[in-house]
């Protein structure tokens, strides 16, 4: 389901979030438990519901634009679409 030009793709089973790079959901006026990480060999992104302990992952359709608080708020509303 591709909207907002993020897709996400599939559920990471096994993980270590020591193994992907951070890339958004640190730095905010709020606490978020939604984090964006990236990983160096890899064009696409990662989504950690640090609640739940899950990893999902995620293409972008522009990569560059994944960058700030509303392009992360379109994740996060693609994400619980996703989820249902």
């Amino acid at each position: 389901m591709a909207m907002e030009g993020y897709n996400f793709i599939r559920e990471v089973e096994q993980f270590d979030t020591d193994s992907y790079l951070p890339h958004l959901g640190w730095i905010a006026k709020d606490i978020t438990t939604l984090k964006i990480y990236s990983k160096f060999d890899s064009t696409y992104f990662y989504l950690h519901d640090e609640v739940q302990n899950r990893l999902f992952e995620f293409s972008a359709e522009e990569p560059t634009k994944l960058k700030s608080t509303e392009e992360y708020n379109k994740v996060v509303e693609q994400y619980f679409k996703y989820r249902g």
